[in-house]
């Protein structure tokens, strides 16, 4: 039988970077960041400076990082192409 582990994840934000060890030892097992927008407003995307300072501390101390790396650009686009494919009958 297989199992499952259960725990909290965290944000990685810009100007969060000294919270994230604290986080970690309240356990929280590990991190998550956008590199475009996520849709939240309390939840913004992160540059590429920002996400290399919270990997390098994520790293001091263990933590996973879990990287959204959609491409801006094409997820502007998306709808747009989205609805010519359903005007041609696509699911």
């Amino acid at each position: 039988m297989g199992r499952v582990r259960h725990g909290d994840a965290g944000g990685v934000v810009g100007g969060n970077v000294g919270d994230l060890h604290a986080l970690h030892e309240a356990g929280v097992f590990g991190f998550k960041c956008f590199l475009s927008p996520s849709g939240v407003d309390e939840f913004p995307m992160v540059d590429i400076e920002q996400l290399g300072v919270a990997m390098t501390e994520l790293r001091r101390f263990g933590a996973r990082v879990i990287v959204h790396a959609e491409d801006a650009t094409a997820l502007e686009r998306a709808p747009a192409c989205r609805g010519r494919l359903l005007r041609r009958g696509a699911s």
